[in-house]
């Protein structure tokens, strides 16, 4: 048996003053945690299987966070492994914000999971004890498996079992909460390291007009002062001018100082949170701010691309290297050296396309296409689209054009006739936002 006091002595010279633990029972087992000083760390509750601790964070000279962290050893055995998830309801009750961080010794996904059978015991099980605590997954980089049982016989297994778990109120004060996986090297288990602060320093986002703001009669007296500006020159190009004014400094900054003072007031509302939410308005009916707030913190952090593999297997992790790869991406995508030849009505008498029965337009279709456009179509496809749709570029919305349409919508239609019955665009107007979008929690 190993004893915290004589891991602790093997331990001192990594410069870690402070420790507390718990004996391991054979040759497995034992929990050993160091802090440094500077860190007001108070411990509630040691067990073998966890040490649950209160830590004191500094918010400003005047105020702290006090926060509430558990570090776990999960039971191997599965005969017992729901006495434990009970004990920790009971132990954690009332406790946020709240981190739960360790060896889970549980598997959660079948993706978690590499060899041995594919049926996951106490999965149902977890994941019940995890909805009802409130946790939801802390993001990960690096190696996905944490832990391998040593065989190399062709009996391999690898598993995710080191990870960590936040509440709401956690990533509501640490939205940037994340945990790297590093490399398995000596221990059948791989060291995870957790980051509270976020890699790089935030972008700024081009500015986005809030639709809260749009009913209140300073910004209606905005619009119209720009609207009634002269500007010379084209539909198209009075009208970017005009968006443009509303948006930019110096002409948007009475906008923007609107936006910055009612804000303080509207965080509890609902308007201001069903935007940022990317949730149809609808949909959301019945759903608290609160929840909608939390949504949009989830969002932020799910969004974040800590590491990124190339397609020659290199693995990418600083700021730097992770944008310049994602615009080279984009550029040998979007922007190909070979020139695209349109095909010509002659191509189509392909003997291949020789005997098949393809769809055509008859005359009244073509007619029905042969049509000019109209202000009232432009207004349709308008009004089909969703108030919280994301804005491109010049960050105006579609509702500030709904809400503003008796006023601009005649030169809104006049700007997108032009385009369509001329085939010419600003180039500006060819501007666009590349966002990638996840499918999987941790692609």
């Amino acid at each position: 048996m190993t004893t915290s006091v004589s891991a602790s002595n093997k331990t001192s010279h990594i410069g870690l003053p402070h420790c507390c633990g718990v004996d391991s029972t054979g040759r497995s087992g034992g929990l050993l945690l160091h802090w440094d000083s500077s860190i007001d760390l108070s411990t509630l509750s040691l067990d073998p299987h966890f040490i649950l601790c209160k830590i004191t964070i500094p918010k400003d000279p005047c105020t702290n966070h006090v926060t509430y962290v558990l570090f776990i050893y999960g039971e191997a055995r599965f005969e017992y492994r729901q006495a434990l998830w009970n004990q920790l309801t009971l132990k954690l009750l009332g406790l946020s914000p709240l981190l739960i961080i360790g060896d889970i010794n549980q598997v959660e996904l079948f993706s978690d999971k590499f060899g041995g059978t594919s049926f996951i015991r106490g999965q149902r099980e977890f994941t019940v004890w995890k909805i009802q605590n409130g946790l939801m997954n802390v993001h990960f980089s690096g190696p996905r498996f944490t832990w391998m049982n040593n065989q190399y016989n062709g009996k391999i297994i690898l598993e995710r079992l080191d990870r960590a778990y936040a509440n709401k109120e956690w990533f509501n004060l640490f939205p940037s909460t994340s945990i790297t996986n590093l490399p398995i090297l000596v221990s059948d288990h791989a060291p995870i390291l957790l980051s509270l602060l976020p890699s790089s320093k935030p972008r700024k986002r081009p500015y986005r007009i809030d639709n809260w703001c749009l009913t209140y009669p300073e910004v209606r007296q905005l619009v119209s002062n720009i609207w009634d500006t002269p500007f010379f020159g084209s539909s198209m190009y009075i009208l970017s001018r005009k968006l443009a004014s509303i948006v930019d400094e110096p002409s948007a900054y009475s906008f923007q100082q609107l936006c910055s003072s009612r804000l303080h007031v509207l965080r509890n509302q609902r308007q201001c949170w069903v935007q940022r939410s990317k949730i149809r308005s609808e949909v959301l009916d019945g759903f608290p701010t609160r929840f909608l707030y939390s949504r949009v913190k989830q969002r932020a952090t799910k969004h974040r691309i800590l590491a990124l593999r190339t397609s020659d297997g290199v693995s990418l992790e600083t700021s730097d290297s992770i944008t310049s790869e994602i615009i080279n991406y984009f550029k040998k995508l979007l922007c190909p050296e070979t020139v695209f030849v349109p095909a010509t009505p002659a191509s189509f008498d392909h003997p291949c396309l020789a005997g098949l029965e393809l769809p055509t337009l008859g005359s009244v279709e073509c007619s029905l296409l042969q049509v000019p456009f109209s202000e009232h179509e432009i207004l349709n496809a308008l009004r089909g689209m969703d108030d919280s749709k994301s804005p491109g570029p010049d960050g105006i919305t579609p509702k500030f054009f709904r809400t503003f349409w008796p006023q601009i919508g005649h030169l809104v239609s006049s700007a997108v006739l032009r385009f369509l019955n001329s085939g010419v665009m600003l180039k500006e107007w060819n501007n666009t936002i590349i966002v990638l979008i996840p499918k999987t929690d941790n692609p």
